[in-house]
């Protein structure tokens, strides 16, 4: 069984706020927790976010974490004119790999919210992985396919279960039948939000509390067999 930890590096809880507390301060201890339980992520970046911190951007590289793209300053794409949409996201993937000096293959749009035109859209940016389709929300799709030749990834959680009890979220995980598990989360997740905002996903257990329960999540993940790997280890997995 596959398994991928996923993180969206954004402002603190878009469109709402337009502060990156949560790259600056909660990123790092994120970084810190995966770093003493030896696992890989995915990282999808704002090039908006990376530019602002080209510090801890090239702490996540350093450490082995792949780098995504997560749209140039977290516009909705089904908001904008697809010419619109296609500059962006070819901006945000040219300054990531400016930033980093490797190559960016795989994209999450905000929100997970991603017109179907703009799969082909994708492809001709170089992006070879997907990862905007949520297996809870129509038509609920498990498995990962290709599409327009790009490998599309569904994610499985959304990100606030992650934050409820830890025998809740292993009844949940226990009932999702997959051989490819993906979780996401958000770099503001790992800041205390409590009165900055007032939706309440974005504010209950935060900070030291999400960081806690994420790390019981991937222990016992891993204590069930599960194998932690990148976007682009998945693709190379699917080819074989």
């Amino acid at each position: 069984m596959l398994a991928l930890l996923t993180v969206d590096v954004e402002q603190d809880c878009p469109p709402y706020l337009d502060t990156f507390h949560g790259v600056e301060y909660g990123l790092p201890n994120l970084l810190e927790l995966l770093d003493k339980i030896r696992l890989k992520s995915t990282f999808f970046w704002t090039s908006t976010a990376a530019r602002r911190f080209p510090t801890i951007l090239r702490r996540t590289v350093d450490a082995g974490h792949e780098i995504g793209s997560h749209g140039f300053n977290h516009e909705r794409l089904d908001k904008i004119p697809v010419i619109d949409g296609y500059r962006l996201v070819s901006r945000s993937i040219r300054d990531l790999e400016s930033l980093t000096g490797m190559p960016v293959k795989s994209f999450r749009p905000p929100n997970l919210v991603l017109p179907r035109y703009y799969v082909k859209v994708l492809a001709h940016t170089g992006i070879e992985i997907d990862s905007s389709i949520a297996t809870y929300k129509p038509p609920f799709i498990r498995k990962p396919y290709t599409e327009a030749n790009v490998l599309r990834v569904p994610v499985s959680l959304t990100s606030s279960i992650l934050r409820l009890p830890l025998r809740i979220v292993t009844r949940i995980l226990k009932l999702m039948k997959t051989r490819v598990l993906v979780l996401f989360v958000h770099s503001w997740e790992f800041i205390d939000m409590r009165g900055r905002v007032s939706r309440v996903d974005c504010t209950f257990s935060t900070g030291a509390e999400a960081l806690r329960k994420l790390h019981d999540i991937l222990v016992y993940l891993k204590s069930r067999g599960y194998r932690f790997v990148t976007m682009s280890e998945l693709s190379e997995l699917l080819k074989l």
